[in-house]
């Protein structure tokens, strides 16, 4: 089970890093994933830190949550996604759903619902 776990946690963390990868090799991707329009040199800079950062630093808690007694380690991705998710609800909320937002919303809930379970089981493995 320990195995599984952590062959989740690495997937989650591939992914995050692919993401980060590909903001900071071409930011304007952001234009088809997350549709928005990186305007000039601000622009672009701003979708390689902030949404980059976004990625890196769930890539990088998925990772240090990998060592022996990393568990906690998997906040960092849970609070990001929460983050991420409570900004899509109050922009439902405030400006109407979209397919894309929902999606996105769905993703960022999954992440956080199985990170979250596996934060829990490993925390019970150590205690047993």
């Amino acid at each position: 089970m320990k195995i599984a776990m952590n062959i989740v946690v690495v997937l989650i963390g591939l992914l995050a890093t692919l993401g980060w990868f590909g903001l900071v090799i071409n930011p304007v991707s952001v234009q088809d994933s997350f549709l928005l329009v990186p305007e000039g040199l601000g622009g672009l800079s701003n979708a390689r830190s902030d949404i980059g950062a976004l990625f890196l630093a769930s890539a990088l808690g998925c990772f240090l949550a990998l060592r022996p007694q990393g568990r906690d380690f998997l906040w960092v991705p849970i609070l990001l996604m929460g983050s991420a998710a409570v900004g899509r609800l109050i922009s439902l909320a405030a400006d109407g759903s979209s397919d894309t937002s929902i999606r996105g919303l769905i993703v960022e809930v999954i992440i956080m619902v199985v990170l979250g379970l596996i934060w829990r089981a490993r925390g019970k493995a150590s205690s047993d």
